[in-house]
């Protein structure tokens, strides 16, 4: 895997970005991500506001992340939030980056 460019408090769990940035190394294997030679940032899930969407995003933007991959989101409801109104917000003010979630 590649390292770790950016960090906000603990390495990511194994195997979480293997499939976008990963890297066995060999050029001929299908061991490789995607986008084997990104930089991988990881952070710690925000809190589901407005504001802390928007820091987030922007933190992992700072850091040179364009392609945003997250394993979260709020099951608890199906309304359009403070984490919905971020991530348009976001999304409009940084249209070279992708926000995707699985």
């Amino acid at each position: 895997m590649r390292p770790v460019a950016a960090s906000l408090s603990r390495a990511p769990p194994p195997g979480r970005a293997g499939i976008a940035v990963g890297d066995a190394g060999v050029e001929t294997a299908d061991t490789r991500g995607v986008a084997y030679l990104g930089r991988l940032t990881w952070g710690p899930i925000p809190a589901f506001t407005e504001t802390a969407i928007i820091a987030a995003f922007n933190l992992s933007h700072s850091q040179g992340a364009r392609v945003h991959t997250n394993s979260w989101g709020d099951d608890g409801t199906t309304a359009y939030n403070g984490l919905c109104r971020g991530l348009d917000s976001f999304s409009y003010s940084n249209e070279d980056d992708l926000v995707c979630f699985a």
